[in-house]
């Protein structure tokens, strides 16, 4: 409120607070403490405009601190994409390595081998149609039997336990017998499952030993067992793309 002197020494306001101070007296309200004879309307406009423009100045702060992370942003990117690149690239030549060395196993199993077959079944006509031994061999592995013996399994059912040797022939990578090897056991016409086996001997363990071209190590593989009758172990090509035996052989237990 704006409070002027006058010349006769006594004090006035405006009309405007004057009024208030009627209105304020009325009501028994309390007397404010300051007056002012500036209309609300241009106050309002006032406080609207400084709101504005403090908000303006937290965009223009934040749109700052934006342009200056906006860089790292950008390196940060080009890393993810660099990286998903690599990652395509490595993909791509697994897929076709792994085409060309299936593609190869095909040609060498199917193409090349049938037209060896021909020329050995044009020489000797009674050569037996299957190996009735497990001591194969093939062009990428070599499996010949150890020993085998019983024992009780976990779940106190009998069990028997077939060792064998396996050599890696490939020149140009490790292999282990898991990746090659499809060991199966029959017993009374029916197939013979693994058995658990505790503590397993360490044989066991060598299935997934990597090993180099030209070397061997002793496997062994447990199944269970229904009773003591004879059991046929048979041998093929896990990566074989047909069904045909490398050779089975039948133990006496």
């Amino acid at each position: 409120m704006q409070i002027r002197q006058t010349e006769m020494g006594r004090v006035a306001i405006c009309r405007t607070c004057r009024i208030k101070r009627k209105l304020i007296k009325k009501n028994q309200i309390p007397m404010p403490q300051s007056y002012s004879n500036i209309p609300e309307e241009e106050i309002r406009t006032r406080s609207e405009r400084e709101v504005k423009q403090n908000y303006q100045q937290m965009l223009d702060a934040g749109e700052t601190i934006e342009r200056k992370q906006r860089p790292g942003k950008q390196k940060h990117r080009k890393k993810k994409r660099t990286a998903l690149k690599i990652i395509l690239v490595l993909a791509l030549l697994a897929v076709l390595g792994a085409g060309s060395y299936f593609g190869y196993r095909y040609y060498r199993d199917h193409i090349a081998g049938s037209g060896q077959n021909t020329q050995a079944s044009g020489e000797d006509t009674d050569q037996p149609a299957e190996n009735n031994s497990i001591n194969v061999s093939t062009a990428d592995f070599s499996v010949e039997y150890s020993k085998h013996e019983t024992g009780i399994d976990q779940s106190g059912n009998p069990c028997l336990l077939f060792y064998y040797i396996y050599t890696n022939n490939r020149k140009d990578i490790t292999a282990n017998a898991l990746s090659d090897v499809l060991l199966t056991a029959e017993q009374n016409g029916s197939p013979c499952n693994e058995a658990v086996l505790a503590p397993l001997p360490e044989e066991a363990a060598n299935m997934t030993v990597d090993i180099a071209y030209n070397k061997s190590i002793n496997v062994c593989q447990v199944f269970t067992l229904s009773d003591t009758s004879d059991v046929t172990i048979s041998v093929s090509d896990l990566l074989s793309t047909d069904d045909s035996l490398l050779g089975k052989q039948i133990f006496q237990l």
